[in-house]
């Protein structure tokens, strides 16, 4: 996937997904990042929507990877999913 190097700050440029069959809090997903690369990205707790937080410069960092975490109440807890990134 990719992002312009001259998007505003905030534009969301990619979403997750995950599902999980239990019911009740065993099934509520949310989501965080690995590593927020300097707190340039950050994805949406709830929908999953990834986020730029900073401008980002082609000429300093041309790709970036994103590993972004699934996570439950039940078990297992977590899964782990990895985005890339062009500008």
């Amino acid at each position: 996937m990719s992002v312009a190097e001259n998007a505003p700050v905030g534009t969301p440029f990619a979403s997750v997904r995950a599902r999980d069959p239990d019911s009740g809090r065993n099934g509520e997903v949310h989501y965080l990042l690995e590593d927020s690369h300097g707190a340039r990205f950050s994805v949406g707790r709830v929908d999953g929507v990834l986020r730029s937080e900073a401008a980002l410069d082609r000429e300093v960092e041309d790709t970036y990877k994103l590993a972004v975490v699934a996570a439950d109440n039940g078990s297992p807890r977590s899964v782990r999913g990895k985005v890339f990134l062009d500008l």
